[in-house]
């Protein structure tokens, strides 16, 4: 045994530690790197749910309040309509839709579809208000409004618009669609709010744009799990997820010049032209059929 050799060990070196803390930097920037992450799926999540909720809530109350009584339609005869009175009455300007896709307005005591009401029954309310307390121990405060308080205040970020078209299962049977909005902009600049696409005769199809797009517009309009209303140019309509979208910019990459689309689509059904709205995240759909005018119901 050699004496001048000590082989007991009173702790660790240096280099050890700085070993030790590289390798904790490694794993602590990781952790810290799935927080923005973690925060976006949630928030997606929030969307799913609510707008899910929505589209089921506004199902039953276009059924209840008359929607499908066609003797309150401002156009009695149109075969495929739309219901949205949202951006006409915020910012005074409708949105465009497809040809044969008649919009209209409703009138009588059951539907609630138009004037004062519209802005209440079109926009959801379960995106409530809350103040955050002054210490981490109180619950948060929710937001009231009216005097004495009314209802709780909420967000109003989620909205809809409904559709009713031939659903081609015989003349009596129509798609009911409620399409769901999470902050859909009610902007009177044309093209602000929804944008229309016309197919390339390339194979596969290319969309382009009617006209110039911007990049910050494209990420406006084709968010994820966003819906497009595809159309024929007849009375055919119907509303798609989109599964892709992959953007063409143009050779200075400043503008986006035509959009690869791959849809959720009935494989007997080919669309010819696509209208894109902004804030649109999903549709709730049921097959209905159209109300008769019976004497012993109100209009």
């Amino acid at each position: 045994m050699n004496p001048l050799f000590n082989t007991s060990r009173r702790g660790i070196s240096l280099l050890e530690v700085l070993i030790s803390m590289g390798i904790l930097a490694i794993g602590l920037g990781s952790v810290l790197a799935l927080f923005p992450a973690g925060k976006s799926q949630a928030k997606k999540g929030a969307v799913e749910d609510r707008r899910g909720s929505l589209g089921a809530a506004a199902l039953a109350d276009a059924v209840n309040r008359g929607f499908l009584r066609k003797s309150t339609w401002s156009v009695p005869s149109a075969v495929a309509v739309v219901l949205d009175p949202l951006p006409g009455i915020l910012s005074g300007t409708r949105a465009t839709f497809p040809v044969n896709l008649t919009p209209i307005t409703c009138s009588g005591t059951r539907a609630a579809f138009a004037g004062a009401f519209a802005d209440e029954f079109f926009r959801g309310q379960d995106d409530l208000v809350y103040v955050a307390p002054a210490d981490d121990a109180s619950p948060p405060t929710p937001k009231f409004i009216g005097t004495p308080p009314a209802k709780r205040l909420s967000e109003g970020h989620f909205t809809w618009l409904a559709t009713l078209v031939p659903a081609g299962v015989g003349s009596d049977y129509f798609r009911l669609s409620i399409v769901e909005f999470y902050k859909r902009p009610f902007d009177a600049t044309p093209n602000e709010s929804w944008r229309q696409f016309k197919p390339s005769l390339t194979t596969p199809v290319t969309w382009l744009p009617s006209t110039e797009l911007s990049k910050a517009q494209y990420d406006d309009f084709f968010k994820s799990g966003m819906v497009v209303l595809a159309s024929d140019e007849s009375a055919n309509h119907q509303w798609l997820r989109v599964l892709m979208a992959a953007p063409t910019d143009n050779p200075n990459g400043t503008t986006v010049d035509s959009v690869d689309l791959a849809f959720d689509q009935d494989p007997q059904f080919t669309p010819v032209t696509i209208f894109v709205y902004a804030g649109a995240v999903g549709v709730a759909e049921q097959i209905v059929r159209l109300e008769g005018d019976l004497p012993w119901i109100a209009p």
